[in-house]
């Protein structure tokens, strides 16, 4: 998609694990490339799946095990605390009415700024930067 295509013409060279349209080493596939031996590789993208997992403090340990010194990572999900306009006009232009009880569900279990910094400072993960936009969390950093 575009998205992954502009973070690697900005020079993110190599691919490594579990590509799911937003981004490499998708949290889904961290036990996987644990098993696997992935390690060192340059970039880690995820897209909305934070709040699909049980202890994503092992996510963020696992992103920083296969990064390599001075590798980089880009996650963002939804944000729990979204302004209710937002979640009403997202929830009214989700064309297929079947996915929108899917939408409300995965709104209410995602976390809000606080949370995912409280998370991040339980991990392994030092260096990093929480931010938001009306309806997102962005979490991006380096491996020092």
């Amino acid at each position: 998609d575009r998205f992954f295509q502009q973070k690697l013409a900005s020079g993110f060279d190599k691919i490594g694990y579990g590509n799911t349209g937003a981004g490499i080493l998708a949290p889904d596939r961290a036990a996987a490339a644990c098993r696997a031996g992935i390690e060192n590789v340059d970039n880690v993208f995820s897209n909305a799946t934070i709040h699909e997992l049980r202890d994503p403090v092992r996510l963020f340990n696992e992103i920083n095990r296969v990064l390599k010194p001075a590798g980089k990572y880009y996650l963002s999900d939804l944000r729990r605390d979204m302004n209710p306009v937002i979640k009403f006009l997202m929830k009214k232009s989700t064309k297929n009415k079947q996915l929108v009880s899917g939408l409300i569900s995965s709104i209410n279990a995602s976390y809000t700024k606080k949370e995912v910094e409280d998370i991040l400072s339980k991990s392994d993960l030092k260096e990093y930067k929480v931010s938001v936009n009306p309806f997102s969390i962005f979490i991006k950093g380096i491996k020092n």
